[in-house]
């Protein structure tokens, strides 16, 4: 019984008998924390995030809108959007982001940086799937008040 037991864990784990793999997915992608022009975390968000370089085609475009059921290109939690990247290894090494959220008529923020993704083994060393994570931070500004009224 014993034997059986050994058996069955060598063959239902990995090749090699002195390593097991669990199996934890993950995704591979850009997360921004939103904060409203108070600090305060916004749940509000949306605009568009693109990622551009000159040996891409086209530019990778996602828009967003956190206010609806439905946030489009991007998933919506509390005051994070995360915008899922397949294959984001895959991406040109002058690969760039720029983005522009809003979280309301008044608040805005833009910003635009190279690419420089985190790489992860959650089911451990050697162990697939190996993600690319990035993570931002939007602090929303408000215009200025120039005192004329305007």
């Amino acid at each position: 019984m014993r034997m059986t037991l050994v058996l069955s864990m060598m063959l239902t784990t990995a090749c090699d008998p002195n390593k097991a793999c669990t199996e934890i997915g993950c995704m591979s992608g850009i997360t921004v924390s939103v904060y409203d022009s108070y600090g305060a975390p916004s749940d509000s968000a949306y605009g568009t995030l693109s990622i551009v370089s000159d040996s891409l085609d086209e530019p990778l475009s996602f828009d967003f809108d956190c206010r609806e059921a439905d946030s489009g290109e991007a998933l919506c939690s509390d005051n994070t959007v995360t915008f899922i990247i397949d294959d984001a290894e895959a991406l040109p090494d002058d690969a760039m982001y720029l983005y522009t959220i809003n979280t309301n008529e008044v608040e805005s923020f833009s910003d635009t940086g190279d690419l420089s993704f985190t790489e992860s083994s959650p089911n451990g060393e050697g162990c697939p799937p190996t993600c690319y994570d990035m993570q931002l931070v939007a602090e929303m500004m408000r215009p200025i008040d120039d005192g004329d009224g305007r």
